[in-house]
């Protein structure tokens, strides 16, 4: 009798074991899809992760995922994750160089190739080469080891412009929140003895972690941090004689233009609560930091921000993309004299 008892739990930990891993499997992807696209408008926000999911990437460890050579209606990538559009000038006519480097929004997630930041920098800095090597997920330090790419190449820049900041944010305050546990490195059936007979877990009922920026506490941590991830990118660019400037852009959240894109406002409020909290204390810190060649353009948008996002995660519609870089070359017109227009 003791050995059928003991080989019936046998199969019943095999099956839970095995039930356990697939669902830590479904419930990442699940999760992750509804961090990325839930709330939004679905069919629009599905054509834009298709269009740009569809593209071949390579993972380079520390620096993330990289697009490689592609080309899909309205996006083309060149060589080592170039995101291309048609210059205004040619490359040997050039005036002045500048590197645009960020996450989707400076990316271009949700445009076309011509109707990207870096294209409608140029238009707003004639006689200016814009190179985008801007990448869907990259943090600052992402930002860091693509620069350093770029400048082992042999290549050379008037002006390095980091479009970047509330990615990095969102890692910290509502992916970590959302995604599963890590991987107890304890023998399953202790981790289950522990959790069983544990009171105070970190996790909700739901498994899922606490949101890390809920209290101000966590807000003050999460905006140290990404603050030290600036000074390090500004120390790396002054050891490499290189002029950076760091833009942290406008995102949408709690605007009334979330009305025209979102379709579930208890999405919005749960990134609402998590960013706009943690946004402001990262804002507070950057003016108390007083960094050279740092341009808070968060608030740069109308109040509404009507017509200037595609969604609420913000990316930028082309309207958007236009206003943002008449900001950032106004900035940087101020320090540079204008390049002379092209004969």
């Amino acid at each position: 009798m003791k050995k059928i008892v003991s080989l019936l739990f046998g199969l019943f930990l095999v099956v839970c074991l095995i039930d356990g891993v697939l669902d830590i499997g479904s419930g990442i992807a699940g999760r992750l899809k509804g961090v990325i696209a839930g709330g939004t408008d679905g069919n629009a926000t599905a054509t834009r992760l298709a269009r740009i999911g569809g593209l071949p990437k390579r993972y380079v460890p520390g620096l993330g995922d990289v697009i490689l050579p592609a080309a899909v209606p309205g996006v083309t990538i060149g060589p080592e994750g170039e995101r291309l559009h048609r210059h205004l000038v040619a490359p040997e006519d050039a005036r002045r160089r500048v590197l645009l480097l960020g996450a989707s929004q400076s990316f271009g997630f949700s445009n076309d190739d011509d109707e990207t930041l870096a294209a409608a920098l140029e238009r707003q800095l004639p006689g200016t080469l814009v190179r985008n090597f801007s990448m869907p997920g990259h943090t600052i330090p992402a930002n860091v080891m693509m620069l350093d790419a770029r400048l082992a190449a042999g290549e050379a820049y008037d002006r390095v412009i980091v479009v970047n900041g509330s990615v990095d944010l969102v890692r910290v305050c509502v992916l970590a929140a959302r995604l599963p546990p890590p991987a107890a490195t304890r023998p399953v059936i202790a981790e289950i003895a522990r959790q069983l007979t544990s009171s105070g877990s970190r996790h909700r009922k739901d498994g899922l972690r606490q949101d890390p920026c809920a209290t101000a506490d966590g807000r003050e941590t999460a905006a140290t941090r990404v603050l030290e991830d600036l000074r390090g990118l500004l120390d790396y660019a002054q050891r490499r004689n290189v002029r950076v400037t760091f833009v942290l852009p406008p995102v949408p959240f709690g605007t009334p233009a979330e009305a025209e894109v979102v379709r579930d406002p208890a999405a919005v409020g749960a990134y609402a609560t998590a960013l706009g909290p943690a946004l402001t204390a990262f804002r507070q810190k950057l003016a108390a930091a007083g960094l050279p060649d740092v341009l808070d353009l968060s608030e740069a948008f109308p109040s509404d921000g009507r017509g200037l996002f595609s969604d609420f995660y913000g990316h930028l519609s082309d309207a958007g993309n236009q206003l943002l870089a008449r900001r950032i070359a106004e900035d940087l017109n101020r320090q540079l004299p204008p390049a002379p227009l092209p004969d």
